[in-house]
């Protein structure tokens, strides 16, 4: 069966859940968006960006990376035209947070504060390690990846001058254990948990008992 990019990640999934059958890509690099419930979308990208209308500007968990980053914000403003007052990085990958700098730039464009970053406080050791490290992990993720191929959007390829741009957006706000913050009428739990990194957080917003981690 060949991939369905128009259905509903929701339905994928639930699909996947309920056959046990998986006959098509599951994590699709799309750069669409998708709302999976009221005011709150997701755009399918490497990495996935999911995005909460707040009431009082935008929320988005992760920026995806350098090279589709400007695809991830373009499809956010064709759903909402909303400030983006909040970032949260989900942990400091490249792919996670090297698209943030459309975000800053969108924020420029349309006269807008730039998003206010929170991420745990490792995130920027983390950036700190790939400032110096920038040549050594540009040769790793091109053999990872499949060498210079560009057919996903990772922006690793042979013309690469640094593994993140010099404009990657810092957490204007970090933690240790946890914070929680109000976005609006919504209360935003962010925690600390060791995942796929040293970094991760995961978040819990109790109104709408819905919890955000990394995606893709």
């Amino acid at each position: 069966m060949g991939t369905n990019t128009n259905m509903n990640p929701i339905e994928l999934a639930t699909k996947v859940i309920d056959s046990g059958v998986v006959d098509q890509p599951l994590n699709r690099v799309t750069n669409e968006i998708t709302e999976l419930a009221e005011n709150l979308a997701i755009v399918e990208s490497f990495s996935h960006s999911a995005v909460f209308d707040t009431g009082d500007g935008l929320m988005c968990f992760d920026a995806s990376g350098a090279g589709s980053g400007k695809e991830v914000v373009k499809s956010i403003r064709s759903w909402r035209k909303d400030r983006v007052s909040n970032l949260i990085y989900t942990h400091g990958h490249a792919d996670h947070v090297g698209g943030s700098f459309a975000f800053a730039a969108d924020a420029t464009e349309h006269n807008h504060e730039k998003p206010h970053v929170i991420g745990h406080e490792n995130v920027n050791a983390r950036i700190d390690r790939y400032d110096q490290t920038s040549d050594w992990n540009i040769r790793i993720n091109q053999r990872q990846f499949g060498g210079i191929r560009s057919d996903m959007g990772l922006n690793i390829g042979e013309n690469l001058k640094r593994f993140l741009p010099r404009s990657t957006m810092r957490p204007d706000e970090t933690f240790r254990e946890s914070h929680t913050f109000k976005a609006g009428a919504t209360t935003i739990e962010l925690h600390h948990a060791r995942g796929e990194t040293d970094d991760h957080l995961w978040a819990w917003l109790p109104e709408r008992n819905g919890c955000f981690r990394a995606i893709l």
